[in-house]
């Protein structure tokens, strides 16, 4: 029997000269020939730049794997097979090509993810009309900018909302209900901060949630590194609170079935005064609650994806006004 839940761990991988620059914008660090491979003469044999390789332990031949490749293309437009891979192992192989669409295609994958690429896809389109509306003045997605101690002002256990420490939130769930969560004891890594929040409903696996917000913790500098990012600072830390929240629910909707592993909502990044705002005003990363459906590396791996299209949408989107660009992911 094949289950169908994500046994490894997303793999963000670097494609070299690639960064969160806005469209039409170039790296001062390219020469002509990158910039522009067409215009350049050939010194040599062909180089096939390549972007490694990554083992997995296997225990049991029914393990299903689903491997994200995130890049973020420096031309508006690029190649249907920018970058190809192929996969093997167990005896058998199979290779394919990503496409410019951010799909990919191989008779020897199965896809079973359909709810997850659906919300994506539907979150892309929003974001494309936001940035439309942006560059007309018609709508703005600002930083709270407040003041920042740089320490956590409240009990361990303990989150600042609307100048007061709480340990139970209210939090607007993807504009279709309004969840509670208890606030769990915070995570510090290094320099990271992770707020943890827990569903009410799905209290009792509030340890598994943390040991999860630990794990992803433990992954940001690599990622911000992956990203061209000096921190969760700036536009992505939207509340100005030194943290990155998560919040873990089980709950299901209309909106955010469950085959949805988890989510950024840019909405929560909106002003409270636009209408499309969810009104929670944080930067929020949305995950089921680790449990038996759900494993915990699953969890990290899909807090680790979500966090992705976060950073995209806070160095394109948030604050930029009108040279707001679309999402890169």
């Amino acid at each position: 029997m094949i289950r169908p839940w994500l046994a490894g761990a997303v793999c963000l991988l670097w494609l070299t000269g690639c960064d969160l620059l806005d469209e039409g914008a170039t790296d001062p660090t390219l020469g002509d020939c990158e910039l522009d491979p067409a215009s350049c003469e050939p010194s040599g044999p062909a180089t096939e730049l390549g972007l490694g390789s990554v083992t997995i332990d296997v225990s049991s031949s029914d393990d299903v794997f689903l491997l994200w490749v995130q890049s973020i293309p420096q031309s508006a437009s690029v190649a249907d097979n920018y970058i190809t891979f192929s996969l093997d192992g167990m005896g058998n192989a199979v290779s394919g090509a990503l496409r410019s669409s951010g799909q990919s295609r191989s008779d020897g994958l199965e896809w079973g993810r359909s709810e997850q690429l659906q919300y994506d896809s539907l979150r892309h389109q929003a974001i494309a009309e936001l940035v439309s509306d942006m560059r007309q003045g018609q709508r703005h997605v600002l930083p709270l900018m407040r003041p920042l101690a740089g320490v956590h002002p409240c009990e361990s256990n303990e989150i600042q909302h609307e100048g007061a420490c709480v340990s139970t939130l209210n939090l607007n769930w993807a504009k279709e209900a309004t969840r509670e969560f208890q606030v769990q004891d915070y995570v510090q890594a290094g320099e990271y901060r992770v707020y943890v929040l827990v569903d009410t409903d799905d209290i009792a696996d509030a340890a598994d949630a943390r040991l999860a917000a630990e794990e992803f913790a433990s992954t940001l500098a690599i990622e911000h590194a992956a990203l061209g990012l000096d921190g969760h600072l700036g536009t992505l830390d939207h509340n100005a609170d030194g943290a990155i929240t998560l919040a873990f629910s089980n709950f299901t909707s209309a909106g955010v079935g469950g085959g949805v592993l988890g989510f950024f909502d840019y909405r929560d990044m909106l002003p409270a005064s636009d209408a499309d705002a969810t009104g929670n005003e944080m930067d929020i990363l949305w995950s089921r609650t680790p449990g038996s459906s759900n494993p915990r590396v699953q969890a990290v791996a899909t807090l680790a994806h979500e966090y992705a299209h976060l950073a995209s949408f806070a160095t394109r989107v948030s604050g930029q006004e009108t040279s707001a660009s679309q999402e890169a992911l």
